[in-house]
């Protein structure tokens, strides 16, 4: 008897460290290396540029940035930095956006995928374009 109540201390111990150990982070991903729900959503907004949000549940969301779409005349977009930042009650969402004449150019990053794992739930979500604050050209809410 003994020895199981050690063991379930032990493992409540266990559980409140892992819980306190939950960060906000982010990542970048590969569309094929998600579910068919965040692929749905991906290719629902594809044809539109900008930044688009997607809610997967209370701990998870996605941030699609795409500059795939180049209007004749204009300079093709490509993103070289992203980050995100949680203050206070805010969820602040970074990136730069920059352009080129260069339309060959394959190494440009027109259309990339974040997986940006929540920490605490946030009142507001902002998003910065080259650190000017910006709308999202779509936010969707699963019902997870």
């Amino acid at each position: 008897m003994r020895k199981l109540i050690s063991i379930c201390i032990v493992l409540l111990i266990l559980a409140g460290c892992n819980a306190e150990n939950e960060e906000l982070s982010y990542s970048k991903i590969e569309e094929d290396s998600t579910n068919e729900l965040v692929q749905d959503f991906i290719t629902s907004v594809e044809d539109e540029n900008g930044i688009h949000l997607f809610q997967y549940n209370e701990n998870t969301m996605y941030a699609f940035l795409n500059g795939h779409h180049v209007e004749q005349g204009n300079d093709a977009s490509f993103f070289s930095s992203f980050e995100v930042k949680g203050k206070d009650d805010s969820l602040n969402i970074y990136f730069d956006e920059e352009y080129t004449d260069d339309y060959a150019n394959q190494t440009l990053n027109n259309q990339e995928l974040y997986k940006i794992n929540l920490d605490k739930k946030y009142e507001v979500v902002r998003s910065f374009k080259n650190n000017e604050e910006t709308n999202f050209n779509v936010i969707y809410v699963t019902g997870k």
